[in-house]
């Protein structure tokens, strides 16, 4: 085939079909996502999150997967899952604007790179586990303060 005929196969309707498995992807993620919010709904209307800080100690020592997931576990999946439908949109897009896209992305990915360097889920489940071997007062006190400052 000429190189020509070959470069038009890849294309359809002005989309580069190269991409199309990171539109698949996109699309599997996005359906993904919404799975995981119906979930997450489900499980904050079933086990409402704790109100306090002991609370959260509480759930973690009795269940430390519904505590993560009570601490938005699901939504940092959710996150990396947002990651490859950017990357998909941006594939998709960048013909009616590939700056604004670009920009776009970087703001997203900068958003999803702050909420993980925020989340204090897994840190909350480390404290939770040094509260309940605590062997003082003080140290429970210690404890109890620094999850309140987590949260």
């Amino acid at each position: 085939m000429s190189r020509l005929l070959k470069n038009h196969l890849n294309y359809v309707d002005g989309c580069d079909l190269r991409w199309k498995g990171l539109w698949k992807s996109g699309g599997v993620a996005a359906l993904t996502m919404l799975v995981l919010m119906i979930i997450q709904i489900i499980v904050f209307i079933v086990w409402p999150p704790p109100d306090t800080v002991e609370g959260y100690f509480t759930l973690f020592h009795n269940n430390w997967l519904l505590g993560l997931v009570s601490l938005d576990l699901l939504y940092i999946v959710d996150s990396i899952l947002l990651i490859i439908i950017y990357l998909a949109l941006y594939t998709v897009l960048k013909r009616y604007g590939e700056s604004a896209m670009l920009i776009g992305v970087v703001f997203g990915v900068t958003g999803i790179a702050t909420y993980f360097a925020s989340n204090t889920a897994f840190e909350m489940l480390s404290l939770s586990s040094q509260y309940s071997e605590a062997i003082t007062e003080a140290q429970r006190i210690m404890f109890l303060t620094s999850g309140q400052v987590m949260l």
